[in-house]
C-alpha cells in the first residue's frame, strides 16, 4: 500500500508518509519495517523490550493486519506519550486519536466490546488491540491482545503501550483492495509453501492437534513456564495433564472452530 501512519502521541499528530522503493524491497513487511528480517501476513509488534531492555519483535494473528492493509495502510508507527488514556481510531483511510478515560482499567475484552459500542460496529467490522490492567501499570512482561483470542506477548510491549497511554487501537474494516503483482505466481507458491508444511512432521502435528497439543509433551519437558516466568519446572499429575491433549478437548469441548 506504500503508506505509514506516524501517530505522535505527545503532539497529538497524525501524518501518513510513504516508502521508496528500494526500503520496500529491502523489508518485506512485518518486523521487517521494524528491524530489516523478512516478516509475514500477521502482524508484528515491534519496540524496545520492557523485560530486557532489548529488541521487541512480538507477532500475532487475526483480522488486524487484514483490515489495516486494507485501511489503505501498511504500519503504524506510535511515538511519544499521550498526557491522558487515549486509543486510536482508523477508519475510511484515515485516523483518530479518542479519549479512552472509560477505557482505563478494563480488561482486553471488555475493551474490545466497548468501543465496537462507541463506535457502533459489529463482530467482524473492526478489530481491537488493546491492553489490559497489567500494560497499564507496566508490567513488564505484558501482552497486547487482539481479537479476544490473539496475542503478541514477548518482552513486554503491552507495558510499552501503557507508557504510552495508549489503551487501544481500533480499525475499521477497510474497502480497498490489497495489490499483488503477480497473482499467479503468488498463487503457485502458496500452494508450494502449504504443501512443504504439510510434509513437514512438526508442521503437520500443529495442523492436527493444535498449539495446545504440545502443552502436555513440553510441561514434561519443562519447556511450559510457569509462576510468573520464574520457572519452568511443575508438578502437575498425569490425569491433569491428559485434559490438554487434543483428544480430550475434541472429545469433551464441542466449540465451532473460529480460525482466523
Amino acid at each position: 500500500m506504500n503508506r505509514t501512519l506516524r501517530v505522535d502521541l505527545t503532539k497529538g499528530k497524525i501524518e501518513s508518509e510513504t516508502r521508496d522503493e528500494a526500503t520496500l524491497r529491502n523489508c518485506v513487511g512485518g518486523a521487517s519495517l521494524g528491524i530489516n528480517v523478512e516478516g509475514s501476513g500477521a502482524i508484528a509488534v515491534v519496540t524496545k523490550g520492557a523485560l530486557t531492555h532489548g529488541i521487541a519483535s512480538s507477532q500475532a494473528n487475526g483480522y488486524f493486519g487484514a483490515y489495516l492493509r486494507s485501511s489503505g495502510f501498511d504500519n503504524i508507527i506510535m511515538q511519544g506519550a499521550s498526557p491522558e488514556e487515549v486509543y486510536l481510531y482508523l477508519h475510511d483511510g484515515t485516523a483518530e486519536l479518542r479519549e479512552a478515560s472509560h477505557l482505563k482499567g478494563k480488561d482486553t475484552f471488555e475493551v474490545e466490546d466497548l468501543i465496537k459500542e462507541d463506535l457502533h460496529q459489529g463482530r467482524k467490522q473492526i478489530s481491537v488491540l488493546s491492553i489490559g490492567p497489567a500494560g497499564e501499570n507496566l508490567v513488564r512482561f505484558a501482552l497486547i491482545s487482539a481479537g479476544k483470542g490473539h496475542v503478541a506477548a514477548h518482552n513486554g510491549v503491552g507495558a510499552v503501550m501503557g507508557s504510552k497511554k495508549l489503551k487501544a487501537i481500533a480499525v475499521e474494516r477497510g474497502k480497498g483492495s490489497i495489490p499483488a503483482k503477480d497473482k499467479e505466481a503468488l498463487s503457485r507458491l502458496a500452494k508450494e509453501i502449504r504443501a512443504a508444511a504439510l510434509a513437514d512432521k512438526f508442521y503437520y502435528m500443529i495442523s492436527v492437534e493444535g498449539l495446545v497439543g504440545s502443552v502436555p509433551r513440553n510441561s514434561m519437558a519443562g519447556r511450559v513456564v510457569v509462576k510468573n516466568y520464574t520457572t519452568s519446572i511443575h508438578a502437575i499429575d498425569h490425569d491433569k495433564l491428559d485434559k490438554y491433549t487434543s483428544e480430550s478437548i475434541r472429545l469433551n469441548f464441542k466449540a465451532k472452530p473460529s480460525p482466523c
